[in-house]
C-alpha cells in the first residue's frame, strides 16, 4: 500500500476521534433545569438538621407557617449557634447553579457578627438573605458555580453562619435548585467549591505573611533535619571511652553539668523566640484576658461566666494564667511583651524539665555523646520550640505529668502514675486519651504479676482510682466549692461541654479526615453506610485502643513499652478521631524520643526525626493561617479570602502534610507491632544506634 494511503487513513481517524470529541463535548453542555422544588406541603421531606452545638437549636416541621399558610421549616436557636437544614444534590463540575428560597424571621438577635436566616451551600463563605430582627417573608437568590470534579453541594436553609452565630427564629418555604447553562449577567456569582476551599492567593500584600513564613518554615526543617543527621554521624563515630568504676562518679558530674549547659542554651533561646517569633495571637491575647477576668472575679466565681469568657479549659492552667496575671500587674507589665513572655514561661519551663527527665532516663544506659544528642534532640526540636515559645501553647505543660506517668508505670508505681495523668487531664482534656494507659498497666498486674495477691492487685485498683478522683477534685475544688452538691456535676458537664466545643470531623488537624476533605465539617455528617463521622471516629479510638490494650497485656513487656504504645496511643487517636485540633498528637513526639531510649532502635529514633519535622510544618502552617487570616479580617478582607487561611482551606501542600502524618503514623504502628511482638527483624543489632560500654568492654577483652 503507498504512503499516500497511509497518511490518508491516518488523517481520517484523527478527524473522525476529533468529530466524537467535539459531540460529546456539546452533549456534555450543561441545559437550564430545575434539578429540586420543595414546598414543605408533607413534612421537611430530604433536609435533614445539623447545628454546630445541636442543644441549642430546636428543629421543626410547621404546617400551617408557610408562605401561603401551608407548611414550611423552622429552625429556633434559643442561643448563638449556627443551625441549618441541608438536602444533598447531585451536581456537574463547572457548572452554573441558581437556589431561590423564601425566608421569614422573628426575633432574631441584632448584633455586628450575627447573619441570622439565610440560604448558602455548606463549607463555603457566602451566603444570601442574612435576615436579622423581625422580617416578613422574602424571597432571596443564590448564584454559584461548582468546581473541577465536584459532584455534590450541600444545599443549607440556615440560622447562623462561619462566625455570624444567631439566636431567633427562622422559617423557610419554596426552596428550588436549577441549573443553569450559561453564567448569568448582572448578577454576583459565588464559588460552590467544597470544604471551604478558598483561592488561597488574591490582591491582598498581608497574605505575603503565610507564604514567606511557610518559605522560611520549609527551610528551618531542612536545616534542623540536615544538623540532627550530622549530630547522629558525630555520635555513630565517636570512640566509646570505657569508664572504671572509681571514675564514674567523676563522669556523671561532667555529664550533668554538660546537660545542665545545654537546657540552660534552650531557655535562653526560648526567652528570646517568645517575643520575637511569630505566634498564634488569638490564644496568646485569650489566656492574657482570661487571667485578666480570674483576678478580677476572683477564682471562686470565675467559671461562673465560662460561656461569657468562651473559656474551654479546665481549672489547673487557670492557676497559672491568674498567678501571671498577679505577677505582672506587680511588675508593671500587663499587656507589654513582658507580659507575653510570662504567659509562655510555665509552657517552656516544662520543656525543660522533661529534657531532665530524658537525662535521668538515659543515665547509665548510653555512651555519654549520645546522651548529650538525645537531650539536644528535645531541648532544639523546633516543633518543641515552635509550640511553647512561638505559639504559646501549653502541651509541653501538660505532656510534663504524662512523661511522668509513663516513668512511674514503667517502676510500677501505679498510685503516682495516676496523680500525674490527673494533673494531665485538669490541665486539658486530651490527658484523658492517656488514661486507657494506666489500665492497661493494672491490668497486666492483675494477669502477670504471680507475686502480688489477689487482695493487693485489687486495692491497688482502689489506690489509682482514689488518688486519681482525689487529686482531680483537690485541684477543681477553690473553683467549683460554692456549688456544693453540684460540685462532680460540673465538672462533668465542664468536660462534656468542652467536647462538644468543636464538632467537626477535624479541626485544623492535617490527618485522615482532612485528607478526605472533612476540614470544619459538622461530625454529623454521614461518611460511609449511613454512619457520622463521630461515630466512625469513635469506631477507629475503640480499634486504636483495643490494639494497644493486646500489646501492652500479652506482648513482650519492657521498660520502654509504655512510652512506645503511649506514642502510638495517641498519634494514631489524633489520626482518625473527630475533632481533633492540629497539636493533640504533641505528647507523642517526647514519648517516642524516650521509647528510642529504651529500644537502642535507630527506626523509631528517624520516625521520631521524621515525625517532629512534619509535625512542624503543619503547626506552623496552622499558626501562620490563623495568623493571617485575623490580619487579612482586619483590614477588611471578605470571608472568602481570609477563611482560607483561618479554617485551613483545601490546598496540595496541605494534603501533602496530612499524607505525611498519615503515613508515619502507620509506620510507626507497624514498627511498634513488630518491636512488642518480638520480631528479630526489627530487633536486630544492625538497627541499633549506640553500643552500651559493658559490650565494648567485652569486643576488647577479646581481642586481649
Amino acid at each position: 500500500m503507498r504512503k499516500g494511503t497511509y497518511l490518508r487513513k491516518i488523517i481520517l481517524c484523527c478527524l473522525l476521534v476529533l468529530l466524537v470529541f467535539a459531540t460529546s463535548c456539546k452533549s456534555d453542555k450543561a441545559e437550564d433545569q430545575l434539578l429540586g422544588s420543595w414546598d414543605f406541603n408533607q413534612g421537611a421531606g430530604a433536609f435533614y438538621p445539623q447545628a454546630y452545638t445541636s442543644q441549642l437549636s430546636n428543629f421543626a416541621w410547621d404546617k400551617d407557617g408557610g408562605i401561603d399558610g401551608s407548611g414550611c421549616v423552622k429552625i429556633e436557636n434559643t442561643q448563638d449557634n449556627d443551625a441549618r437544614y441541608i438536602i444533598d444534590v447531585d451536581v456537574r463540575p463547572n457548572t452554573y447553579y441558581k437556589i431561590t428560597a423564601w425566608i421569614k424571621t422573628q426575633g432574631v438577635v441584632e448584633s455586628s457578627s450575627a447573619v441570622g436566616g439565610n440560604i448558602s451551600v455548606l463549607n463555603t463563605f457566602e451566603y444570601s438573605g442574612g435576615f436579622t430582627g423581625d422580617q416578613d417573608w422574602t424571597r432571596v437568590e443564590l448564584y454559584g458555580v461548582t468546581a473541577d470534579g465536584q459532584k455534590e453541594m450541600k444545599v443549607c436553609l440556615r440560622l447562623g453562619f462561619y462566625s455570624g452565630i444567631s439566636t431567633g427564629t427562622a422559617w423557610f418555604d419554596n426552596v428550588e435548585v436549577q441549573q443553569l447553562s450559561a453564567k448569568p449577567s448582572g448578577v454576583t456569582v459565588v464559588s460552590f467549591k467544597n470544604s471551604m476551599s478558598g483561592a488561597g492567593t488574591s490582591n491582598y500584600a498581608e497574605e505575603s505573611l503565610y507564604w514567606d513564613a511557610m518559605k522560611i518554615g520549609a527551610l528551618l526543617t531542612v536545616v534542623m533535619g540536615a544538623i540532627f543527621i550530622v549530630m547522629y554521624r558525630y555520635s555513630r563515630r565517636a570512640a566509646v571511652q570505657i569508664i572504671v568504676p572509681a571514675e564514674r562518679k567523676q563522669r556523671n558530674r561532667q555529664l550533668l553539668k554538660w546537660v545542665l549547659t545545654i537546657i540552660s542554651a534552650g531557655l535562653v533561646l526560648r526567652l528570646i523566640l517568645s517575643v520575637t517569633a511569630p505566634q498564634c495571637s488569638i490564644d496568646v491575647n485569650l489566656f492574657r484576658y482570661w487571667g485578666e477576668r480570674c483576678a478580677e472575679d476572683g477564682i471562686v466565681n470565675f467559671y461562673k461566666n465560662a460561656e461569657k469568657y468562651s473559656l474551654d479549659y479546665p481549672p489547673l492552667y487557670i492557676y497559672f494564667l491568674w498567678f501571671n496575671t498577679i505577677l505582672a500587674k506587680a511588675l508593671g507589665i500587663t499587656g507589654t511583651l513582658g507580659h507575653t513572655l510570662l504567659l509562655k514561661l510555665p509552657s517552656m519551663l516544662a520543656d525543660c524539665v522533661i529534657a531532665f527527665l530524658i537525662y535521668k532516663v538515659c543515665d547509665q544506659r548510653m555512651p555519654r555523646k549520645w546522651v548529650l544528642f538525645l537531650v539536644s534532640a528535645w531541648v532544639f526540636n523546633p516543633m518543641v520550640l515552635l509550640d511553647s515559645a512561638a505559639w504559646g501553647q501549653v502541651d509541653s505543660l501538660q505532656a510534663l505529668p504524662l512523661c511522668l506517668m509513663l516513668y512511674f508505670i514503667m517502676k510500677d508505681r501505679l498510685v503516682p502514675a495516676s496523680v500525674c495523668v490527673a494533673f494531665a487531664v485538669i490541665l486539658k482534656p486530651q490527658g484523658i486519651f492517656l488514661i486507657p494507659i494506666l489500665g492497661f498497666a493494672w491490668l497486666r498486674r492483675l494477669i502477670w504479676n504471680r507475686e502480688m495477691a489477689v487482695w493487693k492487685k485489687i486495692g491497688s485498683l482502689f489506690g489509682i482510682l482514689s488518688s486519681f478522683a482525689a487529686t482531680l477534685s483537690l485541684v477543681a475544688l477553690p473553683f467549683g466549692i460554692h456549688r456544693g452538691a453540684g460540685f462532680f456535676k460540673w465538672i462533668i458537664e465542664l468536660y462534656v461541654g468542652t467536647a462538644n466545643g468543636y464538632k467537626g470531623a477535624t479541626v485544623n488537624a492535617y490527618n485522615f479526615w482532612y485528607l478526605l476533605g472533612e476540614n470544619w465539617t459538622n461530625d454529623s455528617g454521614k461518611w460511609l453506610w449511613g454512619m457520622t463521622f463521630f461515630q466512625w471516629g469513635l469506631l477507629f479510638i475503640v480499634v486504636v485502643c483495643l490494639l494497644v490494650g493486646a500489646l501492652y497485656l500479652f506482648g513482650k513487656m519492657e521498660e520502654e513499652t509504655p512510652f512506645l504504645l503511649a506514642a502510638v496511643l495517641v498519634l494514631a487517636v489524633t489520626m482518625f478521631a473527630p475533632r481533633m485540633h492540629e497539636r493533640y498528637f504533641f505528647p507523642a513526639i517526647p514519648f517516642l524520643l524516650l521509647a528510642v531510649i529504651g529500644t537502642n532502635n535507630k527506626i523509631l529514633l528517624w520516625l521520631y526525626g521524621g515525625i517532629s519535622g512534619i509535625s512542624f510544618l503543619s503547626v506552623f502552617s496552622v499558626m501562620m493561617g490563623l495568623e493571617t487570616g485575623g490580619v487579612l479580617k482586619n483590614v477588611g478582607a471578605p470571608q472568602s479570602v481570609y477563611g482560607w487561611y483561618y479554617w485551613a482551606g483545601d490546598a496540595i501542600h496541605r494534603d501533602l502534610l496530612a499524607a505525611g502524618n498519615l503515613i508515619l503514623c502507620i509506620l510507626l504502628v507497624a514498627v511498634a507491632i513488630a518491636y512488642v511482638t518480638g520480631n528479630e527483624t526489627i530487633r536486630n543489632k544492625r538497627y541499633e544506634i549506640w553500643m552500651l560500654e559493658e559490650e565494648v568492654y567485652e569486643e576488647i577483652s577479646l581481642f586481649e
